[in-house]
């Protein structure tokens, strides 16, 4: 038989501590350095509206607009079609505001509102918009998709029943973001 060139057992070698702790620093960093954005908590929301949403939006399509002007305190918004013969406005006071990053709903107080919206008379109505930049937002009114026929009231009578109703989170409840049309800045 022939005798083999090396040893039959090779002698285990573990890494010198200085390498190991050097490895398991180096890990940690990755994962303590990283910011999670999908759960970042870090913008505050002061509920005050965001200064970007100062001025006049509009978006304009063949035969018709929608125009949103915002200011510190009031809110009006303008509409008309010429193809669908109709036109509105509505304006209020702007009660409250819940923010998150370029997403959030502005909660107008108004006595104007058209009949879809709910009863006549001082009414609170959240307005949603996502996607704000300096130059564009997407600006949508609410309307009740859960509503047998998509256009249920969706006003309420008070300040915190509008607070609860209208939230970040419940924007799915009352937009279609698929149909919402970028606005431009003017």
């Amino acid at each position: 038989m022939f005798s083999a060139p090396f040893p039959k057992t090779v002698p285990r070698r573990t890494p010198p501590p200085r390498i190991f702790a050097l490895c398991l620093a180096a890990s940690a960093a990755l994962f303590v350095g990283c910011k999670n954005n999908v759960n970042d908590n870090s913008f505050a929301d002061s509920h005050e509206l965001n200064a970007k949403l100062i001025g006049e939006w509009k978006f304009e399509y063949e035969g018709g607009y929608e125009l949103y002007a915002i200011t510190t305190t009031t809110f009006v918004y303008g509409g008309a079609s010429g193809e669908a013969g109709y036109s509105e406005t509505f304006s209020g006071t702007i009660e409250y505001a819940s923010n998150f990053s370029d997403n959030g709903v502005i909660i107008v107080q108004s006595d104007n509102l058209p009949d879809y919206f709910g009863e006549s008379g001082n009414q609170y109505l959240g307005i949603y918009y996502r996607d704000l930049t300096a130059k564009t937002v997407k600006i949508a009114n609410p309307t009740d998709l859960n509503h047998t026929d998509g256009y249920g009231p969706t006003a309420t009578d008070t300040l915190d029943g509008a607070k609860a109703k209208f939230t970040v989170d419940a924007a799915v409840d009352f937009v279609n973001w698929s149909m919402v049309q970028s606005q431009t800045k003017q």
